[in-house]
């Protein structure tokens, strides 16, 4: 399979969480939104889960930390490297990512903050729709062979990149 590349830049990323932000709020409403949680999922969705925050004036921001991929295409089995330490029964909590792609680490997450008595929604950037999971808010889908290039992991990529192929970032 030949994979796809896309870079974007923060003002795409930027769009698409408004979009996502909209999505939500259209959902739960000004006031039933006060109760809601978010907990972005490090590395990949702190920053959608700040700037979604921000658009939906929320305060109430926490982070659990998730591992699963070793590089470009290449997922393990995932690791839970951080998780959360606060009472999530009886709440409404969103995990925010960049990204569903095989579904893994929503599932596993949403598992796991279920377990601790969440209502658990999840919102992303972007959509596989080959992933095992669906995203309950989602601003674009991707294909199976497409690898979205996000403006926080551009020297990761470009090593990653440089290292597999000889070829530079300027080259997507």
């Amino acid at each position: 399979m030949c994979m796809k590349f896309v870079k974007l830049d923060f003002d795409n990323v930027y769009g698409l969480a408004e979009i996502v932000a909209c999505k939500i709020r259209e959902r739960y409403g000004d006031e039933k939104l006060r109760d809601v949680v978010l907990v972005a999922v490090s590395r990949g969705g702190l920053v959608p889960a700040r700037i979604i925050a921000d658009l939906l004036e929320k305060e109430e921001v926490y982070c659990i930390a998730y591992r699963s991929y070793t590089g470009i295409g290449k997922q393990e089995e995932g690791k839970l490297l951080q998780g959360l330490d606060i009472e999530l029964k009886d709440r409404e909590v969103i995990i925010c990512d960049d990204i569903v792609d095989s579904g893994n680490t929503i599932r596993k997450l949403k598992e796991a903050l279920t377990i601790k008595g969440a209502r658990v929604k999840t919102a992303v950037l972007h959509w596989k729709e080959s992933s095992s999971e669906k995203p309950d808010f989602f601003a674009a889908r991707c294909e199976k062979d497409t690898w979205i290039v996000y403006p926080w992991e551009l020297h990761e990529f470009g090593k990653i990149l440089a290292n597999k192929k000889g070829e530079s970032l300027e080259d997507i």
